[in-house]
């Protein structure tokens, strides 16, 4: 089963491999992890991880079904058919998943363990449901106040802002802030890092090297050009 799962804090997306050929056999048993950025919605791979997957103490294959994150994005569990896996992310070693439940009654009557939902726990019969439990989203995970999150657009940021104006844009010497004074002016390039902070009207932008920057006043971004 091939699946993908967010941590808690949006930080990252975990991908659930289907289908991947190894010596000859089908491994469902690996994980991607990736970086996320709750921003533009980027991906970037991190590492991936495998488990190991049990052919013969079972009625079937012991491969994967589910992953899910901890709570504070260091984990990621690994749901088999029959097993419970727990893998640690800080850890770079690809096989350091640690074996923590298997069945928990006789097999004639073990329903699999199948999709899984880490939220604040919750309580389950035995019966065909257990298949499928809640996979609740974090509706109080709000914004990520980390790092500014750009306009999509010019003309998006150009509404927003319509009240203030900087000119002349593209310049490769100063832009000017008008209808802003005595307000800070934060500049950030297009990674989201602060490069400086003044409250002058008038900055020079000489020193810097050709590219998209962002300009922030008072909560308000506009997107500026040096040429």
């Amino acid at each position: 089963m091939g699946t993908l799962r967010f941590s808690l804090s949006g930080k990252y997306l975990a991908s659930g491999m289907y289908g991947m050929k190894i010596n000859g056999l089908y491994n469902h048993n690996r994980a991607d992890i990736y970086d996320f950025n709750r921003c533009d919605g980027s991906i970037n791979y991190k590492q991936y991880y495998m488990t190991p997957m049990d052919t013969s103490s079972y009625w079937d294959w012991d491969h994967k079904f589910d992953i899910c994150f901890s709570g504070n994005d260091s984990l990621l569990y690994m749901s088999h058919q029959y097993t419970i896996y727990q893998i640690d992310l800080s850890d770079t070693n690809i096989n350091n998943g640690l074996f923590i439940h298997g069945p928990d009654t006789l097999l004639d009557y073990f329903p699999l363990y199948h999709l899984m939902g880490l939220h604040r726990g919750f309580k389950q019969t035995y019966n065909q449901n257990l298949k499928t439990p809640p996979n609740m989203a974090n509706y109080g995970l709000g914004k990520d106040t980390t790092k500014i999150c750009w306009p999509l657009s010019q003309t998006e940021s150009e509404v927003r802002s319509a009240e203030w104006v900087v000119y002349p844009n593209p310049s490769s010497i100063v832009f000017i802030v008008q209808n802003k004074h005595g307000k800070k002016k934060d500049l950030y390039n297009v990674q989201g890092e602060l490069l400086f902070s003044t409250k002058e009207d008038v900055i020079d932008v000489k020193s810097y090297a050709k590219g998209i920057y962002y300009l922030q006043v008072e909560g308000q971004v506009k997107k500026v050009i040096i040429e």
